[in-house]
């Protein structure tokens, strides 16, 4: 559905988006096609997209028709761009992950773990991230001696490492052996 747009600087995007999505009941998957219009109403979109949880989309071509300066259309697809703050781990986050195990390396728990918990909250695949703040957690109540909350967490954490334990591996060398010898310590 196409709404109705006169440019004017920054906000005009922005109503005639409120706009369309007015017209959709609460609750409906939408998603936000960027083929076509100036960069500048692409980019607005993509901020708002990313704000408002809504993927983007574009309609992509295999093959292109010189003469006619238009894609073939019958190699034409629709391409998931995806949302933009939401971008997977590898691509941004990659950073922020690293800084995480470091203080986790270093034995600074409570800030490994809000650095994972903040790198888990940007990420389309969060699992492995939100793992490592929950294990980061269970070393610092260790470190604590508070072995009563660490008990309680440990049991969850062991079943859902073993379950997750590739993506957790992707963010470092876990020895899951050794951490089963620990759990049973407690």
């Amino acid at each position: 559905m196409n709404h109705s747009f006169s440019e004017k600087p920054n906000t005009d995007i922005y109503r005639a988006l409120e706009a369309a999505l007015r017209l959709f009941p609460k609750g409906s998957r939408i998603v936000i096609e960027l083929t076509g219009g100036k960069k500048t109403m692409g980019g607005a979109l993509a901020i708002a997209a990313g704000i408002l949880d809504i993927n983007l989309i574009y309609i992509d071509y295999k093959e292109y028709l010189r003469e006619f300066r238009k894609p073939r259309p019958e190699s034409t697809y629709i391409q998931l761009v995806g949302n933009p703050l939401k971008l997977p781990v590898d691509l941004f986050s990659e950073v922020e992950v690293n800084r995480a195990v470091n203080f986790f390396n270093v034995g600074k728990y409570d800030i490994s773990q809000t650095l994972f918990e903040q790198a888990s909250n940007r990420m389309t695949q969060p699992r492995a991230a939100e793992l490592c703040s929950e294990l980061s957690k269970l070393y610092m109540l260790w470190n604590s001696f508070n072995f009563q909350e660490g008990y309680k967490l440990s049991r969850e954490l062991s079943k859902r490492i073993r379950s997750f334990f590739g993506q957790l591996s992707s963010i470092f060398e876990f020895d899951s052996y050794r951490f089963e010898c620990q759990l049973e310590s407690l």
